[in-house]
């Protein structure tokens, strides 16, 4: 498994955010190595509590990122990780980055001028012409 697997594999892990990845990239050295820890290991990275432990490891064992890259190939969707080159500069700057963009279109253009926004993977019809009714005044 590569980090850039991992990355897509934890993306699909509930509860589990770059704050708490980037803690057990310090604390294990690698993401890959992650997979392979026991709840006692995770229990060793700050944040992460016995219940946490228990579901991030139950998680872990089934998470793959085989079938989500499969799936975003299907869709014509272009998933960009933290070690892709491809990843904007400055969002790997901020304190709680996504791990996985999404892209549909050009991937270059992500380190241009820009405005995002960010939702939900289960939005509300509400949330969801709210999106569509703001994402287009921001592009007209």
């Amino acid at each position: 498994m590569t980090e850039r697997e991992a990355l897509i594999a934890m993306n699909r892990v509930q509860g589990l955010g770059a704050i708490t990845v980037k803690r057990m990239l310090e604390r294990f050295g690698s993401l890959p190595k992650v997979f392979e820890c026991s709840e006692a290991d995770l229990l060793g990275v700050p944040g992460i509590g016995v219940e946490k432990a228990r579901l991030f490891c139950e998680q872990l064992k089934q998470a793959r990122a085989d079938d989500e890259l499969e799936h975003a190939s299907r869709k014509g969707v272009k998933l960009v990780t933290w070690s892709d080159e491809g990843y904007p500069a400055l969002l790997k700057q901020i304190a709680d980055p996504p791990l996985v963009l999404y892209v549909t279109g050009s991937v270059e253009v992500l380190d241009l001028p820009a405005v995002a926004v960010v939702g939900t993977r289960h939005p509300t019809v509400y949330g969801k012409e709210t999106a569509r009714r703001l994402s287009y005044q921001l592009a007209a």
